[in-house]
C-alpha cells in the first residue's frame, strides 16, 4: 500500500524530472538539487524544486477546492472547443488553457498546461543561447 508521503514524493519526482527535461538545472545552486531537481532535503530553502529559470512547489493534494477544479475543467473544455473551431474556420493559433487566481493582496497565480509552458520553456532556452554571447560583452 503506498502511503500519502511516497505518493508526494513521487509527485515531486515526476514534477521534478519534468521540469529538467524541459528547462536547465540552476547553474548556482544546482549541485544541490537532486538527479530530479528535488531541493526539499534542505529544508532552509523552504521550496521542493528548482531549475534555472524556476523555484517551486509540488502538491499532491487529495482533496482540492471543488472551486479550482470546476474553473480548470471549463477553461480546458472552452480551449478545446475554440479549438476545433480554429480548425474549421482557421481563425488563428491554438487556444492554451489560462486560469487566474488570487486572493487579497497575494501576487497572481498563472496556471496553464504542461504542454504550453514546455513550449515556453523551450522558446527561453532557445533565447538564452542566442543572447548568452551578448551578456559575454
Amino acid at each position: 500500500m503506498v502511503n500519502a508521503r511516497d505518493k508526494g514524493n513521487r509527485f515531486e519526482r515526476d514534477q521534478g524530472k519534468w521540469l529538467l527535461e524541459n528547462d536547465n538545472s540552476c547553474p548556482v545552486l544546482g549541485s544541490l538539487a537532486s538527479s530530479c531537481a528535488r531541493v526539499g532535503h534542505i529544508t532552509e530553502l523552504g521550496i521542493d524544486l528548482l531549475s534555472l529559470h524556476y523555484v517551486g512547489e509540488a502538491k499532491n493534494r487529495e482533496s482540492v477546492p471543488k472551486w479550482l477544479i470546476g474553473a480548470w475543467e471549463q477553461i480546458i473544455q472552452r480551449s478545446k472547443e475554440l479549438n476545433e473551431y480554429n480548425k474549421l474556420d482557421k481563425l488563428g493559433a491554438p487556444k492554451s488553457a489560462f486560469l487566474a487566481i488570487t486572493k487579497n493582496r497575494m501576487p497572481v497565480m498563472h496556471v496553464i498546461q504542461p504542454e504550453r509552458h514546455a513550449e515556453l520553456l523551450a522558446k527561453e532556452k532557445r533565447l538564452d543561447i542566442l543572447t548568452a554571447g551578448e551578456d559575454a560583452k
